[in-house]
């Protein structure tokens, strides 16, 4: 019997389905059958291995290269595995792809639908709204000696087969401390900010324009740099600013399309 191994081709980014956000979270999982692909099409930030459930794995390794628009940041082994000891574990992260290799003291058995790997991307360049990144799983790009794609069980390598998978990007353009979206950043905007904090008004339609002080967090805090910046000749919002642009750090914010 073959047992297969799919990266889904349904990836999602960040919080939304198709999240407008400046980076991505991508989970390998160990599901139990096939069905997996279709199942993880519907969650959100999935990605898919498929199955070597019922099988103990010794080891395994995976060299996962992606298309221009996204760049691998961290890769982290999901819990419980993370807490394990390893026998031996190899990580090397590139411009456009990763290699990573694990081998477990004692075999691990995945008795049923399992996060496995959380791949942290993040958006770089100026990608076009809309923009497809390809993922494939191609031996001996990463490592030395290079990574191949592969499981261990009892020390027996699996036939696995591979799929290739893609990501839509939505990553939008917007201006920093626009929160209202209305093209300017003024005083407006500061009163927009305590109007959703404290009277229980509506957000702005960008919260990554709203994010004034680039701290990836949406708080009282950026109400105050706008004043300060307005009338206490404080420091202007970090980019994109004064116009237009793309956010050049990592969060997950999202951000409906405000700029012309």
């Amino acid at each position: 019997m073959i047992r297969q191994a799919a990266f889904l081709a349904t990836l999602m980014a960040g919080v939304q389905f198709l999240a407008p956000a400046n980076a991505a979270i991508i989970n390998f999982k160990i599901c139990p059958d096939a069905d997996c692909q279709t199942k993880a099409g519907t969650s959100q930030g999935d990605g898919v291995l498929d199955p070597l459930v019922g099988t103990p794995v010794g080891s395994f390794g995976w060299s996962v290269v992606n298309g221009d628009g996204l760049q691998p940041v961290a890769v982290d082994l999901h819990a419980p595995f993370n807490d394990m000891d390893l026998e031996f574990f190899f990580l090397e992260i590139g411009d456009n792809g990763f290699g990573i290799q694990v081998v477990f003291f004692e075999d691990v058995m995945f008795e049923g639908e399992t996060d496995l790997l959380q791949i942290t991307y993040e958006v770089v360049g100026e990608p076009e709204f809309g923009q497809v990144v390809d993922f494939v799983f191609e031996d001996g790009v990463f490592g030395a000696p290079p990574i191949s794609n592969f499981a261990l069980s009892g020390g027996v390598p699996q036939d696995i087969v591979f799929f290739a998978g893609s990501m839509t990007l939505e990553v939008v353009p917007f201006l920093r401390g626009d929160v209202n979206g209305d093209s300017l950043v003024n005083m407006a905007d500061t009163i927009w900010l305590l109007n959703d904090f404290f009277q229980g008004g509506p957000s702005g339609p960008c919260m990554s324009a709203a994010d004034v002080n680039d701290d990836s967090i949406v708080d009282v805090g950026d109400a105050v740099y706008i004043l300060d910046y307005r009338f206490l000749d404080g420091p202007p919002p970090p980019a994109p600013f004064p116009a237009c642009g793309f956010d050049p750090s990592a969060d997950f914010l999202e951000c409906n399309p405000v700029c012309p």
